[in-house]
């Protein structure tokens, strides 16, 4: 590209053009495919030739250089794809191609070493011509350019019919005049420039990528990267910035610890585990821009905080307090991280760290991968070992592989799933003059937990009728909220991890993969529970498949207007691996449980957490719509609406028994040979 810019700063002059079109060689040994496909020792006919529009008009030296990497970059793939249109297209030959008077190739670094068996090297001396001299040259100027022992040297071919060689020379002069102030402007201090090729995950001008810039005030080295948002992070971030309020989608989780902690061992682990999960370094912009974007940035200070609270005596009370305060606290979405940590020590060997951050940072399942990288990582420090690294650009290989996917049979499974529903299933006992505003900042929480009979009873019931405990989970909610809406054909929100997908690694990545999904359930009339409940689990299943669909993209699949949500209410079964164990090898005893409560633009939310032999149902509801003795009485109708499930496929679990033992023959039924 420098030799490029170079070239087009000499032509400028020469020609009198804005650009011409020249043709590009290439060795043609891109990667096609997303695995590392390797062919750089592979002996063949690689080699590629594609146009390329030269621009050579430019106010600077960097415009010269960003108007020429722009140009190139371009190209799809290195315009490894030109040949196979132009020449094997069956409408190839009747288009309008460029024809190019200019052929360049930068064959790039060339060593003279000597083979060490045959003790041959490159000859450096003239070989003479390569071609015929009546042959018909393809171009009036062939430029071959190549750095042998650190330096470069440039060919220029021409014709003598066309071109006299003391035009040839001046031009000659010209290109390494312009590539040394080139090189001289590349190497003073705040030169570099970001341009939109540099992140080729997203798509943006100019202007949209200052305006990036701008909004999350970073300087070019300040950014790793500029990644698209995905699954229901746009509908995150719109309800966020709408909202203004702090606790909107905000996470909070308290860390109990006991044992011997060493604060500065565990705060050099969270700063490895920034420095290894760039997403965690991530804020966004969207101001002026066509789509949002996520902007990872490349070092950042930690957001730790100590707090010395071993002479209080209101330990709980202020803690809440304290969980309180940094919900209430404004986590700036242009201004990374959005992540807030604060470590209280209560003694010695008991200690509380509050993990704060915005849900558009990381999902639940990232925090499993958190845990278990600052369990290894503590652990490792403990030892004096270097923590080891995560897999690197495991997230941009997924985004790759999301943007090939053909959403086509998604948009028509949510057209066909969706036909016929036109209103949002109304919430039980819900008190709002206008139910259809769900943006609150004043969210509170109501916590119910299963005993753990029950809870292993929940389980056991689910295995004959084949289906997950979220299933029934799933069934029970849409049996409350038929009972209280009177309508058999229900609609509410499911989460997916979104990490069921066929890239290798996705599953250690902190970020944001889960999505909001409409599950639509027709509740039980006459089938018996194991035929309905299977069914559940099978809709449940179909549109696991299907969801790669933005939530806003399954709204324009449905009956629905688009300023009415298609649910207002969701279900989320947290089973992802915590594995709070690891600490125990470092002897530490780490308990996890909630913060304080969060809004999001949901009135009614269930969420679903196994704790060992224990289930724990919480409730996160909009106080703005419901009391909080009507959010503890639909906790009760639920957990009461469980056993009733549970119980009723128990019996008909004994039901089929008992038909089986009635049915069977009886030994004397026999014949006796």
């Amino acid at each position: 590209e420098l030799l490029l810019a170079a070239l087009a700063e000499a032509l400028a002059p020469w020609t009198g053009l804005p650009e011409i079109w020249i043709e590009m060689e290439g060795h043609g040994r891109e990667s096609l495919l997303d695995e590392d496909l390797d062919v750089s020792r592979t002996v063949g006919w690689f080699t590629s030739l594609f146009p390329l529009r030269l621009p050579l008009a430019a106010d600077s030296a960097s415009e010269r250089l960003i108007a020429v990497k722009e140009a190139v970059r371009t190209v799809p793939r290195r315009g490894i794809g030109y040949g196979l249109l132009r020449h094997l297209h069956p409408d190839g030959p009747c288009l309008a191609w460029p024809r190019a008077e200019i052929s360049f190739n930068y064959l790039g670094q060339v060593q003279q070493q000597t083979d060490a068996v045959l003790g041959l090297r490159r000859a450096s001396e003239g070989v003479g011509p390569c071609s015929a001299s009546s042959g018909e040259r393809p171009h009036l100027l062939a430029i071959n350019a190549r750095l042998v022992d650190d330096e470069l040297a440039i060919n220029l071919g021409y014709s003598r019919a066309h071109h006299d060689t003391a035009t040839i020379e001046g031009l000659a002069s010209g290109i390494l005049q312009a590539l040394q102030g080139l090189i001289q402007h590349c190497a003073t201090a705040g030169a570099r420039a970001l341009t939109p090729s540099d992140f080729p995950l997203v798509e943006l001008s100019r202007a949209e990528l200052a305006a990036v810039l701008s909004q999350v005030d970073a300087r070019a080295d300040d950014v790793e990267a500029i990644l698209p948002l995905i699954a229901v992070q746009p509908e995150l971030l719109a309800s966020s910035v709408e909202a203004g309020a702090a606790a909107m989608w905000r996470t909070q989780v308290v860390l109990e610890i006991d044992g011997g902690l060493d604060a500065g061992q565990l705060k050099q682990a969270w700063r490895w585990l920034l420095q290894q999960q760039p997403l965690l370094r991530s804020c966004f912009a969207w101001q002026g821009l066509r789509q949002p974007v996520q902007v990872v940035r490349r070092d950042l200070a930690l957001p730790w905080q100590e707090l010395d609270w071993s002479a209080r005596q209101d330990g709980e009370d202020a803690l809440g307090q304290l969980c309180q305060d940094l919900i209430a606290r404004e986590l700036p979405l242009h201004r990374a991280p959005l992540l807030r940590l604060v470590l209280v020590r209560w003694s010695n060997h008991r200690h509380a760290l509050v993990v704060d951050a915005h849900h558009l940072l990381a999902d639940g399942w990232s925090l499993g991968v958190m845990l278990r990288t600052l369990a290894t990582a503590y652990g490792d420090l403990q030892a004096d070992r270097q923590p080891r690294p995560v897999t690197p650009g495991v997230y941009e290989r997924y985004l790759r592989w999301r943007s090939t996917v053909d959403l086509e049979p998604d948009r028509h499974y949510w057209m066909e799933g969706l036909r016929g529903f036109r209103q949002a299933t109304p919430l039980p006992m819900e008190h709002s003059d206008d139910p259809g505003d769900g943006l609150s900042s004043s969210h509170a929480h109501f916590t119910l937990n299963l005993e753990a009979k029950a809870t292993a009873r929940l389980y056991t019931a689910a295995e004959p009728a084949k289906v997950t405990a979220a299933t029934l989970l799933d069934a029970a909610w849409a049996t409350l909220l038929q009972r209280h809406s009177g309508r058999s054909d229900v609609v509410f929100g499911m989460t997916v991890s979104g990490r069921d997908v066929p890239v290798p690694g996705v599953e250690a990545v902190v970020g944001h993969f889960i999505d909001f999904l409409p599950l639509r359930i027709h509740c039980r009339a006459e089938a018996d529970w194991r035929s309905w409940l299977q069914g559940v689990q099978q809709t449940r299943s179909d549109a696991i498949r299907h969801q790669l669909l933005s939530l806003s993209e399954i709204q324009r699949c449905s009956e629905l207007p688009e300023d009415q949500p298609l649910f207002r209410s969701f279900v989320v079964f947290e089973n992802y691996p915590l594995e709070l164990a690891l600490f125990e090898h470092t002897g530490l005893d780490v308990k996890l449980r909630s913060g304080a409560s969060h809004a999001s633009d949901y009135p009614l939310a269930v969420g679903a957490m196994p704790k060992q032999d224990q289930l724990t149902l919480v409730f996160n509801y909009d106080s703005a719509h419901f009391e909080a003795d009507a959010v503890a009485y639909l906790a009760a109708e639920l957990a009461t609406i469980i056993k009733d499930i549970r119980e009723d496929c128990e019996a008909e679990k004994n039901e089929q028994k008992e038909k089986k033992t009635s049915t069977a023959p009886s030994k004397a039924s026999f014949p006796v040979v």
